[in-house]
């Protein structure tokens, strides 16, 4: 489980670190307690829930399908926020 103040190495599409960054918070989330405001923060897509609730349920269907098990939209999710 990552913790507040764990350094992550952010790289290109090749591997090459690229940045540092400090995780400045880690909280827990049921996948369908998100809201707006998270969704935005994250600042994929448009910005809105509807779009990242579509966008990480279709991602979160295809990898638990790879591992033969289903996706529950109660499961939990860790919001890691780095500065």
């Amino acid at each position: 489980m990552p913790e507040q103040g764990d350094l992550l190495v952010v790289t290109d599409w090749s591997g090459l670190p690229k940045a540092l960054v400090e995780l400045v918070s880690v909280t827990l989330c049921p996948f369908d307690e998100i809201d707006a405001a998270f969704a935005a923060e994250e600042g994929e897509g448009d910005g809105s829930l509807p779009w990242w609730h579509e966008a990480h349920k279709a991602f979160f269907e295809r990898e638990m399908k790879v591992e033969g098990r289903e996706f529950d939209e109660h499961a939990t999710l860790v919001l890691e926020r780095f500065g």
